[in-house]
C-alpha cells in the first residue's frame, strides 16, 4: 500500500477498499471509469484478464469525444418530506454496478468471479415504437431491400470444421463464444455466425465487430478471407450500434 500522501488521495478519492489495485482513470475529468481490486492467488487476476478488458474498455471510449458528464437527477422528496439526494456518490455507483453485474451472472448461470469488478460508464438505449390504427406495421407498397442484417441472417454459415481458424467472440453481454471457421472463409462469415446465433440480433438489433488493438470496426474486410486479415486465433468484440 502507497502511504504517502499521494497515494493516501488516491485512496480516499476513489473509494480503494482492497489491494491489490488496478483502475482506469480519465484524465481529462478525473472520474474512474473501471476498477478491480482485491484479488488472490485462489481467485487470479492474470495479465492476459487485463489485456482482454482493456481492449473491450478502448473499443467503448476514445479521446475522440467529449467525455460525458455525471449523470445527474434532480431531488425529489420522499414520503415523509425529506429531500432526497441528487445523484449517487462513485461508492454507490461502484456497489449499484456490482450489484447489477451479479444479477445478471446469476441469471445467465455465471459464477461470481467478478464481483470486486465494476464499469462505471453510462449505457444510453433508445426504444422505438412501430405501430398503425390497428396494431400492425403495415407494409409498404415498394418491396424492400433486405437489409445487412437480415442477409447474414440468411447466409448458410454451415458446420464448424475439425481444423480451421479459431476465433474467440466476446459478446455485450460479456459471455464468449467459440468456434472455427474455414481460413479461406470471409470474414463475412463471423457476422454472420453472430447474427444468428443471439436473439436480440435475430430480432434486427445492428451490431458492429471490433478486433486488434486498438480495436477497429473490421466492416471494411467483409469479403476478405479471415485468413488474409489476420484474425485466425484472435478475438471479436460485438458491440451494439448505437
Amino acid at each position: 500500500m502507497d502511504d504517502s500522501a499521494d497515494g493516501q488521495t488516491y485512496a480516499e478519492r476513489y473509494k480503494v477498499c482492497a489491494f491489490p489495485h488496478i483502475a482506469i482513470v480519465d484524465p481529462r475529468t478525473g472520474r474512474s471509469l473501471w476498477k478491480k481490486e482485491g484479488w488472490t492467488q485462489v481467485k487470479p487476476f492474470t495479465a492476459e484478464n487485463f489485456a482482454e478488458i482493456a481492449m473491450d474498455f478502448c473499443s467503448r471510449h476514445s479521446f475522440d469525444k467529449d467525455p460525458l458528464p455525471p449523470v445527474k437527477k434532480s431531488a425529489t422528496p420522499n414520503i415523509n418530506g425529506e429531500r432526497k439526494r441528487p445523484f449517487m456518490s462513485e461508492n454507490e455507483q461502484m456497489e449499484a454496478a456490482v450489484a447489477a453485474s451479479l444479477t445478471s451472472s446469476n441469471h445467465d448461470g455465471k459464477s461470481k468471479g467478478d464481483e470486486d469488478e465494476c464499469i462505471m460508464e453510462d449505457d444510453n438505449y433508445e426504444i422505438e415504437f412501430l405501430g398503425t390504427r390497428d396494431g400492425l406495421v403495415e407494409a409498404d407498397s415498394e418491396e424492400k431491400k433486405p437489409s445487412f442484417l437480415e442477409k447474414l441472417l440468411s447466409v448458410e454459415v454451415g458446420d464448424e470444421p475439425a481444423d480451421g481458424a479459431r476465433i474467440q467472440m466476446r459478446m455485450p453481454d460479456a459471455t464468449r463464444l467459440v468456434r472455427r471457421f474455414g481460413k479461406n472463409d470471409a470474414v463475412k462469415m463471423i457476422y454472420a455466425f453472430v447474427a444468428q446465433n443471439n436473439d436480440e440480433a435475430k430480432k434486427g438489433k445492428d451490431f458492429m465487430l471490433m478486433a486488434g488493438f486498438p480495436p477497429k470496426d473490421i466492416v471494411g474486410d467483409l469479403d476478405l478471407s479471415i485468413e488474409s486479415c489476420g484474425l485466425n486465433g484472435q478475438a471479436v468484440t460485438v458491440r451494439w450500434k448505437d
